[in-house]
């Protein structure tokens, strides 16, 4: 794939955020799954205009933890674009083992580099995506993508070149049959393993077929199991992670929940948020770092859903995010989160 300039694709129309409708509160854990206790108590903030539910919007009202601010400052305009360009919708943020960070944004050409200063560095993808939702970087700074629309994610190389697509471009799957096909349902997120594997979660958006798909590196089915609720309760999973072990978190946005099972897809415990759970990032240190959504905020939480400590507010000023949809910690602790709908990334450094 050749690296495109960014030119004035930048400024054409972004592709709209999906409509989004809450479903009911969970009525409990999935069939085998402890159900662990809410978090801890803190003060509700205003509520936001929109729809309502899981995802942080309308009805209910921002939560906000009985915890302390993280030492952390916002920076303003931390990654400019060249005069005359412009976000679109920011999907997703990651930063590689460099310190450059990438921008997955809903343009023509949706991926945008800048390096470890914030410098612009150069926009390229657009052959790869559709609708972006998730950016990951793994281990050997390989660029994952992750589009809703086209149900595919694809993985780059370092320079941009494409190296793998998993999914069935433009097809819709369903089911077990499907997935091993590897015909997907709204991806939302893939996370890498320590030994390579590729874990996929689907479902975004509220689809009808919620699952994590695993493969080899190699792009080879492995297994797949469903996220679906037996008792009903809708499911959306938005991020998934793994951890040193080979524990599988899925961010559960719809019902606050990160979902932990053993890379067979074995449940192992529920944590139960207060927050939307929408971006899940696991730093180099293997601390959890979470996004909610349009509350608005980033945490730090232990591995119980305890927060430790949040940063930002639901708003549109600095430091503040009308949806944080999307997370990144570089390697120097800096936080990226990315602003679905105020079309920016917002940066926090350690004070």
């Amino acid at each position: 794939m050749k690296t495109a300039s960014l030119t004035l694709t930048l400024l054409l129309p972004s592709i709209g955020v999906l409509a989004w409708q809450a479903g009911p509160p969970p009525a409990g854990a999935p069939s085998g799954v402890s159900q662990a206790p809410p978090a801890q108590g803190g003060a509700p903030a205003t509520a936001a205009p929109g729809g309502g539910g899981g995802r942080g919007r309308g009805a209910r009202v921002a939560f906000i933890p009985d915890a302390p601010v993280l030492p952390y400052a916002p920076v303003e305009n931390p990654l400019p674009l060249p005069d005359g360009a412009m976000y679109g919708t920011v999907a997703s943020v990651a930063v590689n083992s460099k310190g450059h960070v990438f921008v997955y944004h809903r343009v023509p050409v949706p991926l945008v580099e800048f390096d470890e200063h914030g410098t612009y560095v150069r926009a390229f993808g657009q052959q790869a995506s559709n609708r972006p939702h998730s950016v990951r970087i793994d281990a050997s700074d390989n660029i994952w993508l992750v589009d809703t629309a086209d149900h595919t994610v694809v993985k780059l190389s370092p320079q941009g070149d494409l190296l793998m697509t998993l999914g069935t471009k433009g097809v819709v799957g369903s089911g077990d049959a499907a997935a091993a096909a590897q015909q997907f349902n709204i991806p939302s997120d893939v996370a890498i393993a320590p030994n390579g594997d590729i874990f996929i979660s689907q479902g975004e958006n509220g689809g009808p077929d919620p699952r994590v798909i695993r493969f080899t590196r190699d792009g080879k089915f492995v297994t797949t199991w469903s996220l679906a609720f037996k008792e009903g309760t809708r499911s959306n999973p938005h991020a998934i992670e793994v951890d040193r072990q080979g524990l599988v978190y899925v961010a559960d946005r719809e019902v606050m929940r990160i979902r932990v099972f053993q890379p067979d897809g074995t449940p192992v415990r529920d944590i139960q948020m207060q927050n939307p759970v929408c971006g899940l990032f696991f730093d180099r240190s293997q601390q959890i770092w979470i996004s909610t959504g349009a509350d608005g905020q980033m945490m730090h939480i232990d591995p119980a859903g305890k927060v430790l400590g949040y940063a930002g507010k639901r708003g549109t000023g600095l430091g503040e995010t009308s949806e944080a949809h999307m997370l990144a910690v570089a390697p120097n602790g800096d936080v990226y989160v990315a602003d679905t709908v105020g079309k920016k990334v917002e940066k926090f450094v350690k004070k």
